[in-house]
């Protein structure tokens, strides 16, 4: 697609052109529709209003920092983060050093580390994190790299990406109306009839992601998990079957993706393999003193 030898996540077209698309929109509204009618009715201020939220929520969703781990972040809380998982990266290095004879053979390390490490960013990589190959970061609650709005979708910025889908299925919508309304009272023309095809054509996709996060948030889980199942052994119950820790219905997966992600999206309350074993799903945050465990039993 004019990428060379480039992936599609590290071109730069797809950005561009969604910006450019959305800018036609906006700009053909009003040069059209409000050029033949100087009454603003209650559709032309629902898509205006749409077409506004729909630009805040994808400049949040490029410019805001979707939780990637660096003790170089401007944001306080993950370069503490990245710095405590940096430090139990390190130990976890020195243990296995430990463990270790001068033979290479492991001496008492028996199957897969219980504790993923990331050895590009030195971390210890926490639960339902990835290491993102375009940003070069591990990203919390990582859901995918959207080259279309130039950034991971992570912790912090999935509710931005989400209501960016929204906002878009409406103002496309009210666009397709208004230009119908206009067609109609003032006749055909070219630009009008063009413009609303080829800008009504994105309510295809824009519906389709819409739809498929809101199933994801539903079940509270992520591209990334969704996409890879079955090698998430924490998505999984003792029996093997799929289980996911973290659904603690519809309104409590609402409220910790959307509107108020944070810790409480990665960690659970309780002993995790009594969860497991008697299947009682549920997300959490902070419960009492030793309650809480940071759950780390990923093995990817």
């Amino acid at each position: 697609m004019g990428g060379g030898a480039k992936s599609v996540e590290h071109q730069r077209w797809p950005f561009l052109f969604v910006v450019v698309n959305m800018a036609l929109g906006g700009l053909i509204f009003p040069l059209r529709i409000f050029a033949n009618t100087t009454t603003i009715t209650t559709l032309h201020l629902f898509t205006i209003f749409c077409m506004a939220l729909m630009w805040t929520n994808f400049l949040l969703t490029y410019k805001t920092d979707p939780g990637s781990l660096s003790t170089e972040s401007s944001d306080p809380t993950l370069a503490k983060v990245a710095g405590v998982l940096g430090q139990t990266y390190d130990e976890a290095l020195e243990s296995l050093g430990e463990e270790t004879n001068n033979l290479g053979v492991n001496g008492s390390l028996t199957g897969e580390r219980k504790t993923p490490l990331c050895h590009s960013c030195h971390l210890e990589k926490p639960l339902r994190s990835k290491h993102d190959r375009v940003t070069r970061r591990c990203i919390l609650m990582f859901d995918h790299y959207c080259p279309f709005v130039g950034n991971a979708v992570g912790l912090y910025n999935y509710r931005f990406f989400y209501m960016y889908l929204f906002f878009h299925c409406l103002s496309i919508t009210g666009f397709i109306i208004s230009c119908a309304k206009h067609l109609s009272r003032f006749g055909f023309d070219w630009l009008t009839t063009l413009d609303m095809v080829w800008v009504g054509l994105f309510i295809i996709p824009g519906a389709g992601m819409f739809a498929y996060h809101t199933q994801l948030i539903a079940k509270n889980l992520t591209t990334n998990e969704q996409s890879n199942l079955w090698r998430y052994k924490y998505l999984q119950s003792e029996e093997g079957r799929y289980f996911n820790p973290f659904d603690g219905g519809l309104m409590h997966n609402f409220y910790v993706r959307i509107v108020n992600p944070g810790e409480a999206t990665y960690t659970l309350e309780g002993n995790y393999s009594d969860r497991r074993s008697v299947g009682v799903g549920g997300g959490g945050g902070v419960g009492e003193e030793g309650d809480k465990i940071n759950l780390i039993d990923n093995v990817v």
